[in-house]
């Protein structure tokens, strides 16, 4: 493994529209990777990550710096306004 990347556990819920399952995933990022570069890399369209300090994290932000290795994160489905 590269000392470059960071590995992350996403904890996605509502996977087939039940708010109560949950899978967790592991993904290694490296920096210049961003929210939407690991949601799509997990196939997880229509989906924001989000963290116990950032409510969501912009899907072109590079989210290396913002994380730490080892970190948890969450993928939730994104609600539509008005839901």
């Amino acid at each position: 493994m590269s000392a470059n990347l960071k590995h992350l556990s996403i904890t996605v819920t509502g996977k087939g529209g039940d708010p109560n399952q949950k899978e967790v995933k592991q993904i290694d990022i490296e920096p210049g990777t961003t929210p939407g570069d690991v949601l799509r890399s997990l196939d997880l369209s229509g989906y924001v990550l989000s963290s116990r300090t950032k409510s969501s994290f912009n899907d072109r932000e590079n989210l290396y710096p913002l994380v730490q290795d080892g970190e948890d994160l969450n993928a939730s489905p994104v609600m539509s306004a008005g839901a």
